[in-house]
């Protein structure tokens, strides 16, 4: 297979844009906005008037912190509850409270713990009560997300989830996200690239320790960021999947000759799983095992059992091979408008959606799809989405 002539042409640009971005500082606005290729917007940013530190402390030495850390039934039952949710890991330590206290607006209680087993690997649980409009039940507590801490990478400034379906009991309906911050830590923005439109609506300080934001229907975990200081350069947050959510996990992408991807991290990738950035889908997995392969040809989603739409109609839309390896676009009468971003739906019991680009029109009325410039042209840090 001959080199994919998106992902080449887009290298320079890529490199263009990183060069831009090491040269920002932040000023600690109370919002910033922030375009992504392919439509984003910056959702919320916190106030704060200095640079965030370099290097977050690690999330071993973070303390407990929220106005129930101190009650211990509370406490207790998030304990039992995560202990309850899965197989029992190697003995460990105790699990330490690092938050508890109330969820903004989604009218819950969270309560977030630490434990390390006895190899040594750290976890967060995070376990909240429904979501509900009058008073939290704080006697129910469901394991809303759990992280492993990687141990060989710089340490993130939070850490936190992304909630796009409902679990049972949630009276929320739409998309929401939390993140828990390292002591210290001054703004904070929350962004997705899923919606053109800018949200300011953020409840809750670092100085608090948690910070929580609603989101469009749209947003997921493998399109919503949390970044502090110069965006992607000091202190990307660790969002994760919720419990409920499409599973996802972190990945090595590393582009090939031939214009696929080896994808390492994830030694039960399957084919069918979708391999993203932040700003939109990369490939799909066509080989998997502990390097697995993935390809970037679009009309391969249909083995993940997605559809391809406009982002901001909805319209449905085909994807077909073009001259070239080109991806033309298809669609009814008057659906189409030149720049339209086109996003992939279809995981049960969400609206989120991932970025496939945007269509341009040729000089012979055939719509193409642009793939914008967030190929990888190095190794880099992915997001690997589980077959829907």
């Amino acid at each position: 297979m001959s080199q994919h002539p998106e992902a080449a042409s887009v290298a320079h640009r890529v490199l263009r844009t990183r060069a831009r971005r090491r040269r920002r500082t932040s000023t600690g606005v109370a919002v910033a906005v922030v375009v992504l290729a392919g439509g984003g917007a910056v959702l919320a940013t916190v106030p704060g008037g200095e640079e965030a530190p370099a290097q977050p402390v690690a999330v071993t030495q973070w303390p407990a912190r929220g106005p129930l850390a101190g009650d211990t039934a509370l406490v207790g039952r998030a304990k039992l509850a995560w202990a309850n949710a899965g197989p029992a890991g190697a003995p460990g330590s105790e699990a330490a409270v690092l938050y508890a206290g109330p969820l903004g607006g989604q009218n819950a209680t969270l309560v977030v713990l630490r434990r390390d087993d006895a190899a040594g690997k750290t976890s967060l649980g995070f376990m909240t009560t429904p979501s509900t409009t009058g008073t939290p039940d704080t006697t129910t507590l469901m394991v809303r997300a759990q992280v492993t801490v990687s141990t060989s990478a710089p340490a993130p400034a939070a850490y936190g989830f992304v909630v796009s379906r409902p679990a049972p009991g949630d009276q929320a309906r739409g998309s929401w996200a939390v993140a828990l911050v390292a002591p210290g830590m001054p703004a904070a923005r929350f962004s997705t690239s899923a919606v053109e439109h800018e949200i300011a609506d953020a409840a809750g300080s670092p100085l608090d320790g948690v910070l929580t934001v609603d989101l469009p229907p749209q947003a997921a975990a493998w399109n919503t960021e949390l970044a502090f200081g110069d965006r992607g350069q000091r202190g990307i947050a660790s969002l994760a999947a919720a419990a409920d959510d499409p599973a996802t996990r972190t990945v090595t992408a590393t582009p090939r000759l031939d214009g696929t991807f080896a994808v390492t991290g994830a030694a039960d990738a399957q084919p069918g799983d979708l391999l993203t950035l932040h700003e939109g889908l990369i490939g799909v997995v066509t080989g998997g095992g502990p390097t697995a392969s993935a390809g970037t040809a679009l009309t391969s989603l249909r083995t993940s059992g997605l559809n391809a739409r406009t982002a901001t109609t909805a319209r449905p839309v085909g994807l077909a091979g073009g001259p070239g390896e080109q991806t033309t676009v298809t669609a009814g009468p008057g659906v189409l408008r030149e720049g339209n971003r086109i996003v992939a739906g279809g995981f049960p019991g969400t609206a989120a959606v991932i970025n496939l680009g945007t269509v341009h029109a040729t000089s012979d009325g055939t719509w193409i799809l642009r793939r914008d410039a967030w190929f990888p042209v190095t190794p880099t840090q992915a997001t690997l989405i589980r077959h829907p």
